[in-house]
């Protein structure tokens, strides 16, 4: 009987991991979209779209409970089934050592057996109940493998960075999945100390992730990035970081004070951060500000405009003087006089600059122009030089968009 019951139960726990594991994946997915939609309440209101969402939540929330339903009418079962074993199976035992098996057991040793039995069966309908928690375990567990599995950065290793030197990509390639197309492939160039470097291109042919390669936010599949001559992967990552001020596309301020916002995790002084606000043309927004640098921001950037929320990641990232600034479309929202001026500011600092910039206005005074399509570099030179060739990829984006 307890094997049985040991068999019974390991059915059940198996589909129990399966109903919990499919369960667990749609309300991860029932979690992200609501996160998703009230981030962008205003947008959902603003198209009417209210029941186009309240219909896709009424969905999803029914895709939970149908495996959970399944779950618990299981679980109820096998509690009923559990406890009509022991309960019979204690009644067989006691009849058994009552009778046929007795032997020479006395009647101590007779109520000695039957209680060890519904303990051994107890334990086992024990193990049963616990099934919907084992499922429930193995499913976060698969879910959390990536992350356990993925290697961790040795903060500790690597050699030190060199105070300037150039940065080079040599036939670097990367795709995000081990079957996707790669979004930039054999990509080679340099970039001198103090170089100004611009990537254009249309959206979605690996601008962006080219520029993710540099601060180590991904490695490359093949080829190699150095620094100062030493590869990517021998640097202290930490102190790579340190010297480099990035500024990604569609980054958020977090909540807190302005002044918290441009410190980061350094340590600044009022005067620096007013420098560095200055420097990304914000210091005029923040004192017209009701508390100046100690307004307070919500998760985000609330209460911001875009360029505003664009010149704050500015500030933060000019905060530390580095010595290599990477921006992907970090002053799309700006008008052209601002953008003029925090370009200026940006120049004046005599850094290694690496822009992405869609606006092509933002890159006429480039030393270079990477142009790049499908993940790779099909045009390098300086602006005046690839306006003035003919069929240019360069020269007809100038065309279209300047005139």
């Amino acid at each position: 009987m307890v094997v049985v019951d040991l068999a019974v139960f390991a059915v059940v726990a198996f589909r129990q991991v399966i109903l919990n594991a499919r369960a667990l994946s749609i309300r991860y997915r029932l979690n992200d979209d609501v996160y998703q939609w009230i981030r962008a309440l205003p947008k959902v209101r603003t198209a009417a779209a209210e029941p186009f969402v309240f219909d896709r939540w009424l969905t999803r929330t029914g895709q939970v409970q149908s495996p959970r339903s399944r779950s618990d009418r299981i679980q109820g079962v096998v509690s009923a089934f559990g406890t009509a074993a022991v309960t019979a199976s204690v009644l067989l035992a006691y009849y058994l050592l009552s009778g046929p098996i007795r032997g020479d057991l006395d009647d101590a040793e007779v109520v000695s057996w039957v209680a060890a039995y519904t303990g051994l069966l107890a334990a086992v309908l024990q193990l049963g109940g616990l099934s919907e928690n084992i499922g429930i375990m193995v499913s976060v567990k698969r879910r959390l493998n990536p992350l356990l599995e993925s290697k961790t950065e040795d903060y500790a290793q690597g050699a030190p960075l060199p105070p300037r030197g150039d940065i080079c990509f040599d036939r670097a390639s990367f795709s995000y999945g081990v079957d996707d197309v790669p979004a930039v492939q054999d990509i080679s160039f340099r970039v001198s100390p103090g170089e100004f470097v611009a990537m254009v291109g249309p959206s979605g042919y690996g601008k962006s992730t080219l520029l993710r390669l540099l601060p180590g936010f991904e490695s490359p599949a093949s080829g190699s990035i150095t620094v100062g001559g030493q590869e990517l992967a021998d640097i202290n990552m930490p102190g790579l970081r340190r010297q480099c001020g990035v500024v990604l596309q569609d980054a958020l301020p977090f909540a807190g004070t302005i002044f918290d916002n441009i410190q980061g995790s350094g340590h600044l002084t009022w005067s620096q951060a007013w420098a560095a606000a200055r420097a990304a043309g914000l210091e005029e927004d923040i004192r017209r500000m009701p508390m100046g640098m100690s307004t307070v921001l919500l998760d985000g950037g609330a209460g911001l405009s875009g360029g505003q929320r664009q010149r704050r990641m500015l500030a933060q990232a000019l905060a530390k003087q580095p010595a290599i600034v990477v921006l992907d479309e970090a002053t799309s929202a700006l008008d052209n006089r601002t953008q003029e001026r925090v370009s200026a500011s940006i120049g004046a600092l005599h850094v290694t600059r690496i822009v992405v910039a869609h606006r092509l206005s933002t890159v006429m005074t480039a030393d270079r122009v990477l142009v790049m399509r499908d993940g790779r570099i099909i045009e390098e030179g300086s602006p005046d030089s690839l306006i003035q060739a003919e069929h240019g990829e360069f020269r007809d984006l100038v065309r279209h968009q300047l005139g």
